[in-house]
């Protein structure tokens, strides 16, 4: 190879260089940049997460809560034209008179 050669390709190995130097410094560039734009989207997401569970709590706390008692009361079809109607099942007890058989 003569000097003229080596010369060429001494250029050509140094703009190969250059390039790959540029590329890889773009590259650096372009990780950090997706490093800063994940740190604010996980930060907006947080943000908004929490926004929406005070939320709730403050919607929930709104309304009061109820207790409700139950008793239980006994019932009979005694005597002559007596029925019970449990309106809370939809059933109706009748007694043994005659008209009801």
């Amino acid at each position: 190879m003569s000097d003229e050669q080596l010369e060429r390709e001494n250029e050509r190995l140094s703009a190969l260089n250059s390039i790959l130097l540029d590329t890889a410094k773009s590259q650096e560039k372009l990780i950090k940049q997706f490093r800063k734009m994940l740190l604010v989207v996980v930060v907006c997401f947080a943000g908004i997460i929490c926004c929406m569970t005070i939320g709730f709590f403050w919607y929930e706390s709104q309304f009061e809560t109820t207790t409700t008692t139950t008793t239980t009361t006994d019932m009979n079809t005694s005597g002559d034209n007596a029925n019970i109607n449990n309106v809370t099942d939809g059933d109706t007890y009748n007694d043994d008179a005659v008209h009801n058989e």
